[in-house]
């Protein structure tokens, strides 16, 4: 009984490590580009929100916020 419960315990480990391995990122090349958008330029909420779901829909994701600078970076092909 202990015998199928370490088994199955190394398999499901293992499996875990396959998978882990299989979605990290393996290419070294990866290339970001950035995008710095002042939102002290139409100090709306409504707006902000707007314009970060937009650029949420063309790939862009907020990475940081610096005052009222929001940056954005995305993946280049």
């Amino acid at each position: 009984m202990k015998k199928k419960i370490i088994i199955s315990v190394l398999v499901f480990c293992l499996l875990a490590f396959v998978a882990v391995m299989a979605f990290s990122q393996s290419n070294s090349n990866v290339r970001w580009e950035y995008n710095n958008v002042n939102m002290w330029d139409n100090f709306n909420s409504n707006w902000n929100v707007q314009r970060a779901n937009e650029l949420g829909q063309e790939g862009w994701e907020l990475v940081a916020i610096q005052s009222h600078n929001w940056i954005f970076k995305r993946r280049l092909p």
